[in-house]
């Protein structure tokens, strides 16, 4: 059910490749990897697989910040 509803986001959102991981009571219940981390060499996303996320992690950052003061 959850890899349909993440193939179905990605095709929406034109997303090539991701990773997930999904967390219950602090045990992992998935740890995948969908698609391609890279187009032009056609390198499939992992589990394992590191991303550029730029400034992107500054919105994280914040958010984890204010979760924290809630």
């Amino acid at each position: 059910m959850i890899d349909d509803y993440i193939r179905a986001a990605m095709t929406q959102n034109q997303i090539p490749g991701l990773s997930v991981a999904v967390v219950q009571s602090g045990e992992p219940v998935l740890v995948k990897g969908y698609g391609l981390a890279n187009i032009e060499h056609s390198v499939r996303a992992t589990e394992h697989t590191v991303y550029e996320i730029a400034s992107v992690g500054k919105t994280f950052t914040a958010t984890a910040i204010v979760l924290s003061k809630i």
